[in-house]
C-alpha cells in the first residue's frame, strides 16, 4: 500500500476530522468535525495548550510551495514548473509561509483555503495571504491538487497527533515568581517614597 493510501486509510477510520488548524507562537488552535457516534456532524473548536513539534511545522511548511504557486509568484518570474515538490527549497517558495488552513466539504469531496503570509521587499514586513477555495480532486483549476491534497493530509495528521497529545505540554505553575514579588515590592517602595 502506497504512502498515499495508507494516510488516506488513518484519516478515514478516524471517528472526527480536522477541519481547520493554525499555529499561533508555537501553539495549535484547530478545529474538528465528529463523523461518527454520539454528536455525529458537531464542530468543536480548541485553543491548543501545548508547544507544536518540529514534524508539524514540517508539515505546514510542506504546503508554502503551494501558496507561493497560487499567488502565481512562479509564473510571474517566468519560471516554468514541471513538478512543484522540486520547488519547495526554492528561493521564492522562502518568501512564503502558510499559518493555517481551512478545509471545505464539497459534496463528496474537499477544498482548502491556505492561510499565511507574504514576506514584502519595500518594507522587509509580511503581508496577510489567504487563498480561495481549492478543489482536491481531480475537477480543480490547480495544477498540483494532488500534491497540495497529499501535503494537506499531512498537515491534517499532524494536527491529529497533536490533538492526541503529539506537542510539548507547557506547565502553569500555581507558586508566584520570588522575582516578580521583588518587583512589585520594590515598585511599592519606590511609589511610597514619592
Amino acid at each position: 500500500m502506497s504512502k498515499k493510501n495508507k494516510l488516506k486509510k488513518v484519516l478515514d477510520e478516524k471517528p472526527f476530522k480536522i477541519m481547520s488548524a493554525s499555529i499561533v507562537d508555537d501553539f495549535c488552535n484547530y478545529a474538528f468535525e465528529i463523523k461518527s457516534g454520539v454528536g455525529i456532524g458537531d464542530r468543536h473548536t480548541v485553543k491548543g495548550n501545548g508547544i507544536v513539534d518540529q514534524d508539524m511545522k514540517d508539515a505546514f511548511e510542506r504546503l508554502n510551495v503551494h501558496l507561493a504557486a497560487i499567488d502565481d509568484v512562479f509564473k510571474h518570474s517566468g519560471i516554468e514548473v514541471s513538478n512543484i515538490d522540486k520547488l519547495r527549497p526554492h528561493v521564492l517558495t522562502g518568501d512564503y509561509e502558510v499559518t493555517g488552513f481551512k478545509i471545505f466539504a464539497l459534496g463528496e469531496n474537499e477544498a482548502i483555503v491556505l492561510i499565511g503570509h507574504k514576506h514584502v521587499s519595500c518594507s522587509g514586513e509580511r503581508m496577510d495571504l489567504q487563498t480561495p477555495k481549492i478543489p482536491l480532486d481531480n475537477l480543480s483549476s490547480y495544477q498540483w491538487y494532488n500534491e497540495l491534497k497529499e501535503a494537506a493530509d499531512e498537515a491534517r495528521l499532524e494536527v491529529e497527533l497533536y490533538k492526541g497529545g503529539k506537542c510539548t505540554k507547557v506547565e502553569e505553575s500555581d507558586e508566584e515568581d520570588p522575582k516578580q514579588l521583588n518587583i512589585g515590592h520594590e515598585m511599592d517602595m519606590e511609589s511610597a517614597k514619592l
